[in-house]
């Protein structure tokens, strides 16, 4: 039986049989050489699938399980799929997963839980050393610890997005040497650690916006030189080290905005000469860095809802080109 003829029979099986044409259609379904190569199931409120739904499809390369109803999934139910590079489950109910469930999905590079209630991860995430982008965004974690990430040597991508975090453990990244991106925005973080990133030699974007942090290590970036944005915003910080920003040469972005920042020291931005956006509106600052005046690349400075004394609010109120200010700050 050919894998189209396969699919048609599972799909009967599950009641189900009406939604054929709909998949074999998609653009997210297709066929090499009669093999089933990409298929996608998504939209049909399922709640469970069985065992064994998959075992014909060995040449499946992409697999999207998006929108449904799903719960949990059957241990082996991936076994299989040792092509599999591709695994989109975003948008389900999922609460837990089988620890064995990635076990055989060596080649795996994208896996894509979003939108799920997971509060822990399967132990068997720690064998997917292939895996370059983990969206987790939108489930129920609450901590993070040193094993959970451990043998993920290949990500780039992780997105944490509007979980639950409110701990992460200090070596909880430390595998994760050729990360560019590490999403932390909307958790309940209230504390970070000086050395919490400092194998992530590589990283290019770090959001910890949004969460209840209200001091940040002054070394917290240490090492990071290939940095080219930080989120700082929505936090609770009333102050930033002098020495937060330092090093930083490839900084573009700083998000600050919507935090409770005093003061800022001169010199916080004197190494940062590439940046071209820095966001500090809706904090209590009464005046601005002179650092600021070096930046000779830097195209936005948003800075309303300070307190500003009223020449320096005049001053900023209608500008229209920010080096017209700075060459006169």
């Amino acid at each position: 039986m050919d894998d189209k003829s396969t699919l048609k029979t599972i799909l009967q099986k599950m009641d189900r049989s009406n939604s054929f044409e709909d998949i074999i259609r998609s653009d997210l379904t297709k066929f090499s050489k009669q093999r089933l190569v990409s298929l996608e199931i998504s939209s049909l409120e399922l709640e469970k699938l069985p065992d064994g739904i998959f075992d014909q499809f060995d040449e499946l390369n992409k697999l999207y399980l998006i929108n449904n109803s799903l719960t949990t999934l059957p241990e082996g139910i991936f076994s299989k799929l040792s092509n599999l590079e591709s695994l989109d489950m975003s948008d389900n109910e999922i609460t837990t997963l089988p620890d064995a469930i990635f076990n055989n999905l060596k080649n795996l590079k994208e896996l894509d839980m979003e939108g799920n209630k997971l509060s822990k991860l399967p132990q068997s995430i720690n064998l997917l050393s292939n895996l370059e982008s983990l969206d987790l965004s939108d489930n129920e974690i609450s901590t993070i610890d040193d094993a959970t990430f451990q043998g993920l040597s290949n990500l780039l991508t992780l997105d944490l997005d509007n979980n639950k975090i409110i701990e992460i453990s200090k070596n909880a990244f430390s595998s994760l040497i050729s990360l560019l991106t590490i999403n932390l925005h909307q958790n309940l973080l209230r504390e970070i650690y000086s050395d919490m990133f400092t194998a992530l030699k590589n990283l290019e974007t770090i959001s910890l916006s949004k969460n209840n942090l209200k001091t940040i290590p002054g070394d917290i970036f240490e090492g990071l030189d290939k940095l080219e944005y930080i989120g700082l915003g929505g936090n609770e910080i009333t102050n930033l080290p002098d020495q937060l920003f330092f090093n930083l040469k490839g900084i573009k972005t700083l998000s600050l905005s919507y935090n409770r920042i005093e003061e800022l020291h001169d010199d916080i931005f004197r190494e940062n000469t590439e940046l071209t956006r820095i966001d500090l509106n809706e904090n209590k600052l009464h005046d601005l860095p002179k650092s600021i005046k070096q930046l000779k690349n830097l195209k936005v400075l948003n800075v309303l809802g300070n307190p500003f004394s009223k020449d320096l609010a005049d001053d900023l109120y209608g500008i229209n080109e920010i080096k017209e200010y700075l060459n006169n700050l």
